[in-house]
């Protein structure tokens, strides 16, 4: 699967379908998956997603976006998954690169809480330009 990433800062619809994907542990403790992992999860607004993990750290609107189905789920972003990719599809179907998998429940039982994606379209000028510089080299040792 190839993505893109989505330049401009538009509004993420809340109809769309979203899916994680990773290799981290189906549950807390568990051992790390030998293959990859997906599962649709749908964009929840940032009121609610602010409410919902206000025990486990601050949401901020303009740097994150939140998945997940709260209540009794048990879906959610776990250990290992970090900087996985939280992808849809856009208007004529190509995948579209969204968030990349930052923070959640520590338990990943999902519940209440909301996974926390870091909203790439807000670092898109960081990622150019890391893009178009000159790859660090290793120092010479004398």
């Amino acid at each position: 699967m190839h993505w893109r990433i989505k330049e401009t800062f538009s509004t993420i619809k809340l109809i769309q379908k979203f899916f994680i994907q990773g290799w981290g542990s189906s549950s807390f403790g568990g051992q790390k998956s030998q293959i990859l992992m997906q599962a649709e999860m749908p964009i929840v607004d940032y009121k609610t997603c602010a409410q919902g993990n206000e025990d486990l750290g601050k949401v901020v609107d303009a740097t994150m976006v939140c998945a997940g189905f709260g209540g009794d789920s048990k879906l959610s972003g776990c250990h290992g998954d970090s900087g996985g990719p939280l992808v849809c599809q856009d208007e004529i179907g190509r995948w579209t690169l969204r968030g990349t998998v930052s923070w959640g429940d520590h338990y990943c039982n999902g519940g209440p809480a909301y996974s926390v994606f870091v909203r790439i379209n807000s670092y898109i000028d960081w990622i150019k330009c890391k893009m178009a510089s000159e790859p660090l080299r290793p120092r010479k040792t004398i």
